[in-house]
């Protein structure tokens, strides 16, 4: 005759099970939130996608989201650009309107915004820094908010937002007026230095 074992209580294996891993969550931005771009210390803001009022008379454009400067480029950085060989100094301060007053090579400058730059150079620079310029339609909408304002603080003119009685015809440190700064949180829109875009 033949035995027949006893059942057994021990458990049959069971393949080890993988671990449930948790995405990681998206940090989420919002307006005000801001970060700082390691090449050249600019700080960036931060704007959401979404309809925006543009143009005169207005139309209605849409954008994704994105960061853009929270001020000019100063003098500071730019000379940083050139420093490394990105960027064209001699030919900035061969322009007449800054080789005059000896614009770059006055450290007293280096908080101005800089001036006398070709698209191109503008170009080089985002490149540099690791960005790119922005669209006609993120600057404008970074300057006239969600609003459709005429200038970046609302539709009301100020003179005293853009200048006061010892800066008029003067670039300046970039960020030195308060309320000349958009809903978004974009410095000098509007004053101190005209400014590229990427597109006509």
């Amino acid at each position: 005759p033949t035995n027949t074992p006893e059942p057994s209580n021990t458990p049959e294996p069971t393949a080890p099970q993988e671990p449930t891993l948790s995405p990681t969550p998206k940090p989420t931005f919002t307006v005000g939130s801001t970060k700082i771009r390691e090449k050249d210390g600019m700080t960036m803001v931060y704007v959401p996608a979404g309809e925006f009022l543009m143009g005169n008379p207005t139309r209605t454009e849409t954008t994704g989201d994105y960061w853009i400067d929270q001020t000019e480029v100063t003098v500071e950085m730019y000379k940083k650009c050139a420093d490394e060989g990105a960027c064209d100094l001699d030919g900035v301060k061969n322009d007449y309107t800054v080789r005059a007053t000896n614009y770059y090579l006055n450290e007293e400058n280096n908080k101005y915004a800089a001036t006398g730059v070709t698209w191109f150079e503008a170009d080089n620079y985002c490149k540099w820094a690791g960005g790119r310029l922005p669209t006609h339609e993120e600057w404008e909408k970074a300057g006239r908010g969600p609003n459709g304002y005429l200038y970046p603080w609302g539709n009301e003119y100020s003179l005293t937002n853009i200048k006061s009685g010892d800066t008029i015809g003067k670039i300046g440190n970039v960020g030195r007026f308060s309320e000349n700064r958009s809903y978004y949180g974009v410095f000098d829109m509007v004053g101190n230095a005209m400014e590229w875009v990427n597109d006509e």
